[in-house]
């Protein structure tokens, strides 16, 4: 077992998994079989979304206790840090080739944001439909598309955010569908 973990990657070029241990503030590589590969402390704690950015060879971290992306390389070593503004109790990562942005939702904000990679700079922001707590803490970027896949901790619900605007719920009977995009 991996502990405490909640967040959830993939690193396309190495065809590993990578998932995030806020509990062990630890960051921990597995391959297709299930076999863990590595395992490192990360740059700050509370570890809670993964994003594998391929353009830059780097694992994104969303760390809620710092309101950081935090970055390792594969190597286990830090990279940049882009620290967020403070409250916003960080949840899920997802990084988007075509803009070369980071995504993240804050917790108990019911708001999505788009940060530059590079410097972390404010892109933009969106509403997302759930309220506060510890809802919208899963996010990815369809590399296809640019939308954002928003999962719901206390609804079995997953929400598509096109276009930075536009929200379709999807009910999680049909995960098999939302399977076939990745």
């Amino acid at each position: 077992p991996l502990g405490n973990s909640w967040g959830l990657g993939y690193d396309s070029t190495r065809d590993l998994f990578i998932v995030a241990d806020p509990g062990a503030d630890v960051l921990t590589t597995v391959d297709m079989s299930g076999a863990r590969q590595n395992t490192w402390p990360t740059p700050t704690p509370g570890p809670v979304g993964l994003a594998y950015d391929p353009a830059r060879d780097l694992y994104w971290i969303s760390d809620w206790m710092v309101d950081a992306l935090s970055s390792m390389n594969p190597d286990g070593t830090a990279g940049p840090i882009h620290y967020v503004p403070m409250g916003s109790r960080l949840a899920g990562t997802g990084y988007d080739g075509a803009s070369d942005a980071l995504v993240y939702h804050g917790r108990g904000q019911a708001l999505g944001y788009w940060v530059d990679a590079e410097s972390g700079a404010f892109i933009d922001s969106y509403s997302v439909p759930m309220g506060g707590g510890n809802n919208g803490t899963g996010a990815g970027v369809d590399p296809a598309t640019s939308n954002v896949w928003i999962g719901h901790y206390e609804q079995p619900t997953l929400f598509c955010i096109e276009g930075l605007g536009y929200v379709t719920a999807t009910e999680s009977s049909t995960w098999s569908c939302i399977k076939s995009l990745y």
